[in-house]
This record gives structure tokens, sequence and C-alpha cells, in this order.
């Protein structure tokens, strides 16, 4: 009896270091023979969250596999060419160690990493760079095509102020980015028909159906209802500055 427990804890041994992430090759390395032009080959190797989330790890903890995850949890991913060039990033909104949500873009850096700063990290041939934002659902809020070319911009949510607080209201508003190939740049005040017609709509209608409601039932709800009233009123102001003044 004694030896067949033996035999069957030795034969589960490589099963358990298998999940565990032992033995197993680094994600990054067989991203780095990946062709990155091609979004079939990207597909097969990255085939769920559980493989993306490892590589991004990997990339942020500079390879160290044994390193807290830096990546705690991955909402949403996709290949995109995000300038024309040809080759795909990966675009990942991701949580973590922070109060808010980011976007990561991923990117292979055949001419040479760009300089290091908080929000890039470099490993094994690949760039990861952070935007980080504020209350995102997805990546299709996020990539958006407004010059309708067929190349995404970038619109990330971004706090208006200081982070005031998890029970507050946090009063936001949308900045457009474009991806340069190794980093972001902003270009809001390049699509003010984008904050006319979608973003100062989109807040009113939001604050008309506030003032719809049925009167406050205690001093909690009038509280929770003036805080979200001057959270839209900030966001209004600040995309009628944005909106071109006939």
């Amino acid at each position: 009896m004694k030896t067949l427990v033996a035999a069957l804890l030795l034969l589960a041994t490589p099963v358990l270091g298998d999940v565990q992430g032992q033995g197993r090759e680094p994600v990054s390395r067989a991203a780095s023979r990946v062709n990155w032009t091609s979004a079939s080959a990207l597909n097969a190797l990255f085939k769920d969250k559980a493989s993306v989330k490892r590589f991004l790890n990997e990339i942020a903890n500079g390879g160290d596999t044994s390193a807290p995850e830096f990546i705690a949890e991955l909402y949403d991913h996709r290949f995109v060419d995000l300038n024309g060039d040809g080759w795909f990033e990966l675009v990942a909104l991701v949580g973590g160690q922070r109060l808010s949500t980011a976007l990561e873009v991923v990117f292979q850096t055949p001419g040479g990493a760009p300089p290091a700063d908080r929000l890039a990290t470099t490993h094994d041939g690949f760039v990861m760079r952070e935007l980080p934002g504020f209350d995102v659902g997805d990546l299709n809020a996020v990539l958006r095509d407004l010059d309708h070319d067929g190349t995404y911009k970038i619109v990330m949510p971004q706090l208006l102020g200081g982070f005031e607080g998890a029970a507050r209201p946090q009063a936001t508003i949308p900045e457009v980015f474009s991806w340069n190939g190794g980093d972001y740049a902003k270009v809001s005040a390049r699509y003010p028909e984008f904050y006319r017609d979608e973003v100062l709509p989109r807040i009113e209608r939001q604050l008309q159906r506030l003032e719809a409601l049925p009167a406050a039932g205690d001093a909690v709800d009038r509280a929770n209802r003036r805080a979200q009233r001057e959270k839209y009123a900030r966001e209004i102001a600040e995309a009628r500055k944005r909106v071109p003044q006939k």
C-alpha cells in the first residue's frame, strides 16, 4: 500500500509543478519568437486571459516570476495596430496595486527601447507603457476611430483634480491620446467635435436624470445627490471649455 501511495505522489509531482508555473517556458520568450505582424499567430500563443496576464507580469517584473503580481486583474485585451505600421501592439485594460484602472500597451522594440521612466518597463525585447485612467468599462470605450480612417485613438477618462476618496463621486473628463509607436501623446485639442457631440450631451443627460429623481428621503441621500450634482457640474464646465465657440 505504501509503495502504491509513493508511486502516485511521484506521478502527481510534475503535474502540480506545472500548475504552479514551475518548469514552464516564460511567455515573453515564446512571444519573442512570434511574428507580431500576424494576428492569427498572436492569438494562437495568447489563447486566454491567463497567458496574457502572465506575459504582462513577466514584463512588469523584469522576468522575475517569483515577484508579487503587478497586474492583479486583467479586464480586457486586444491585439491592435495602433499606428498603422503593420505591427500589432497588445492593448490591455488592467487593475492592480492602484485605485484606478490603467491601460497597458506592450510592443516589441527592434530599434531599441525608449527611455526608461515611471510609465515604462522593459524585458526580453518588449516595452510596456502605462496610461492611468479612471472608471473604464472595456476596450470598446477606449479604442475609438475618431478620424474614421481605420486607426484607433485612445480615449481614457482622467480625474479632474486629485482623488477625493472612494466614498465621493470623482469628476473625470475623457482625454484623447494617439500612439506614436513608443508613447502616448495627448491630442484632445484636435477633437472639439467629440466633446460637443458626444461628451457634453452625455453628461448633461446624466445630470437631467439626477434632477428628475423624486425628492431625497434623508440627509445621507441629499448629501450623495449634492456630491453627484457637483461632479456633473465640474465635468460639464470642463467639456464646455473644449467645445468650439460659435
